[in-house]
């Protein structure tokens, strides 16, 4: 009986010794305070990139806009400065004014009269400026720069804005002299005019700021 107690009791200091040494062996597992953290360079790195592609998108999208505004202006030009045309064949006096035959191949000569615009051309072409003009200060307002190259577009970016502005305020303008249904040809010409010589200016800063954003210097 004393035996097997005493095999017992060794059997039992065996176990028992076993667990002391699980306990105190260092773990096998890294410690996550180890492992370099290379996710967040990754991640900063990718969001700037990424800011500035949206940026470019931006700026390419202003200067499509800007160009299908031009379209327009060019229709309401043209359509408030149509002239008059009488066919010649024959040496021919209007008024004073002498014409010689055939001046042109079409037998047609501009007497100088102005004709009325027209309204449903005036509404069409109306219709497209809107548009336009409305999405042009809207894509303005949400261009956003990446913050390395806020420092080096900012002239150029304040002087699109302030174009953008003044298009705005001649669009207003134009808004009130096309309202119908007769216009004077001349306030229509006047206010379309002046839009279409910001937007020349307005495209050379867009293209400015496209090429200061692709720099990688």
């Amino acid at each position: 009986m004393l035996k097997a107690m005493s095999i017992r009791n060794t059997h039992r200091l065996l176990v028992l010794f076993s667990l002391a040494s699980i306990a105190t062996l260092p773990s096998q597992q890294p410690s996550s305070a180890a492992q370099p953290d290379t996710t967040s360079g990754a991640n900063l790195k990718g969001g700037v990139e990424q800011q500035a592609l949206l940026a470019e998108s931006g700026v390419r999208e202003l200067e499509e806009t800007s160009r299908y505004l031009r379209r327009a202006v060019i229709d309401l030009i043209g359509e408030v400065e149509r002239q008059d045309y009488v066919t010649v064949g024959s040496p021919n006096m209007i008024g004073s004014m002498v014409i010689p035959a055939m001046p042109t191949p079409s037998g047609q000569i501009a007497t100088g009269d102005i004709l009325p615009a027209r309204k449903k051309w005036v509404d069409i072409f109306m219709s497209e400026i809107s548009k336009a003009v409305i999405a042009l200060t809207q894509e303005c307002s949400q261009l956003v720069m990446p913050a390395e190259k806020q420092a080096s577009v900012a002239q150029p970016l304040v002087e699109l804005k302030t174009l953008i502005k003044d298009i705005d305020a001649h669009y207003q303008n134009l808004l009130l002299v096309t309202k119908g249904p007769t216009y004077e040809n001349l306030k229509v010409g006047k206010e379309t005019l002046a839009i279409y010589d910001d937007l020349r200016p307005c495209e050379e800063q867009l293209k400015k700021i496209y090429h200061l954003l692709k720099d990688k210097s």
